[in-house]
């Protein structure tokens, strides 16, 4: 039997080929054993060199029959790759197409008639020839390159990818840019911007948020998020790129779309790198060693940044940044070009925040690359704020009468990590955290999450209303508790339901001189619910 699970369409740049619209086919083979004759299709099987002797063979025949039917109305292609995955018999079958409406079609009706040649039923593929010549006559020639289908009007792009960082380093990219009289359009996982106005708002890392800005009439240069999720469900939305910034690379979000490993993660992010054009700038982590292995191409000049005071440079480079003495020092050639003292840096927290300074110093690089002006770079750093309007969810910290709050959406144990060195630096004497975890992560993920909050926080809350994603929310909660009280089985903390409002509870929690931190996004729409409280003379001059 052969049970179809899933079939997408990867439209442009993957991981897979760089130059070829895919298909990819997940699918089950159940019941499939012992060869037996097949002389019923004996012409079709050796039209395909097809000898089905074992399982792969029916992947190849799956994969074979797909290209076959296309070409048979038309088509002229031949790239095909099947992979195993690590699901028993469950594999994936990868296939070139023109038409994505006719390659999907192809796919199911392989499967299809795959199915009938293994019960030894003769098949006649006319019928699934003629659907596909019917489907191929309604639609426009798709036969030219398919990355002229994708760069339209020339706009150059930044493509920001990375683990953590990389929504703050594109915004701060576009608001320099755009403060330098660049026409920009850019999206986040906040949503799309033209010319520093929010156009849609949500999670719009993926390709067909940048297919939005990459065609609109008033853009001239797009910074484009470039997320992991939308990579391996369509592939990228452009063909080549100018400047690529991959931000780190770590064990997150493994486990999802067959990424089971940080090196296969690496190269998931490394795509950016690899379409981009001759000549352009990679901006990469030098204290991370999944983006050092980035740098492989020749044809390619290379920024580096690095949190270090006195990092080991590579031989060639075209830009490194890097930290001295409360300031960034920028280099080209070992030739100091630039310099940023953290005063005029504030979303770096005067120095105190690390991740933020990596942020600041791979948005740097990127304009430095695409050509922006150093005093141009300076005025958009100095007028970047940490504030809901230019960094929504990223260390937002609201003043209350007598505690703080502050919110952000770190979400795995990296996250947390630079979560916990900001706490270090806030005097409060009694920090409150509220904190989630998510089903779809590695146990040891979610522990490393309850490990990190016993070591930041006085009181944690759990919330488990949402992101179980196969788990139950129990499951989660356990995992996260477990890893608390490996640290310390001291520090006090509650599991409240899901009908109560974690940051209210918080802010009952609260003593004179608190700082709630809310991890996660585990509030629904947290900053303007944090506005209606400041607004609230009741909780806000709240005496407890």
């Amino acid at each position: 039997m052969i049970e179809l699970i899933n079939i997408q369409a990867l439209r442009g740049p993957n991981l897979f080929s760089l130059d070829h619209r895919l298909i990819l086919l997940r699918l089950r083979l159940l019941g499939i054993t012992s060869p037996s004759i097949f002389s019923n299709n004996e012409d079709l099987l050796k039209l395909l060199q097809i000898e089905l002797i074992g399982q792969f063979d029916v992947l190849k025949l799956i994969g074979k029959l797909a290209l076959h039917l296309q070409n048979s109305a038309g088509y002229r292609l031949n790239f095909l790759k099947i992979l195993n995955t690590n699901e028993e018999n469950v594999h994936r079958i990868i296939f070139e197409y023109c038409s994505e409406d006719a390659g999907k079609l192809a796919g199911k009706l392989a499967c299809t008639l795959a199915e009938n040649i293994l019960l030894d039923q003769k098949v006649d593929c006319e019928e699934a020839i003629n659907e596909l010549i019917k489907l191929k006559s309604l639609e426009p020639d798709q036969t030219q390159n398919f990355k002229s289908l994708l760069n339209p009007n020339n706009i150059p792009v930044i493509a920001v990818t990375g683990t953590n960082g990389k929504t703050t380093t594109s915004r701060l990219i576009a608001h320099i840019c755009h403060h330098s009289g660049i026409k920009v359009g850019f999206t986040t996982s906040d949503g799309i911007y033209i010319n520093a106005e929010m156009i849609e708002k949500g999670d719009t890392t993926g390709p067909a948020s940048a297919h939005t800005v990459l065609h609109h009439p008033e853009v001239d240069l797009a910074v484009l998020e470039t997320a992991r999720g939308g990579i391996l469900r369509a592939g990228l939305a452009f063909g080549t790129c100018q400047v690529a910034v991959v931000t780190n690379v770590q064990p997150d979000h493994l486990g999802l779309g067959d990424i089971h490993t940080v090196e296969e993660m690496a190269k998931v992010k490394a795509l950016v790198v690899d379409v981009l054009e001759r000549g352009g700038t990679a901006v990469l982590n030098l204290e991370n060693e999944h983006t050092k292995s980035m740098a492989t191409r020749k044809d390619l000049q290379y920024a580096w940044f690095s949190i270090q005071k006195n990092p080991v440079w590579p031989e060639e480079f075209k830009f490194i940044a890097f930290v001295e003495k409360h300031k960034i020092v920028v280099k080209n050639n070992y030739e100091t070009i630039l310099e940023i003292n953290f005063e005029d840096c504030p979303i770096s927290f005067n120095g105190t925040v690390p991740f933020m300074i990596e942020n600041v110093m791979a948005a740097i690089l990127a304009c430095l690359s695409f050509g922006v002006s150093n005093d141009s770079i300076k005025k958009g750093i100095q007028s970047f704020y940490p504030s809901a309007e230019q960094t929504p969810g990223r260390l937002n910290v609201f003043d209350f009468h007598q505690f703080k709050v502050m919110v952000d959406f770190a979400h795995n144990p990296d996250g947390f990590s630079g979560i916990k060195e900001f706490l270090k630096h806030i005097q409060s004497p009694f920090k409150i955290g509220i904190i989630t975890g998510t089903g779809d992560r590695p146990d040891a993920s979610t522990e490393e999450l309850g490990k990190l909050s016993a070591e930041m926080f006085d009181y944690i809350i759990i919330h488990q209303a949402k992101f179980h994603r196969g788990r139950t929310a129990q499951e989660i909660v356990d995992l996260l508790v477990k890893g608390i009280k490996s640290v310390n089985s001291n520090v006090p903390y509650e599991y409240i339901p899901d009908e109560i409002e974690p940051l209210a509870y918080a802010i009952e929690k609260a003593k004179p001189g608190a700082f709630i931190t809310a991890l996660s996004d585990v509030l629904d729409d947290p900053i303007n619910l944090i506005t209606s409280y400041q607004q609230n003379p009741a909780i806000n001059k709240l005496s407890l």
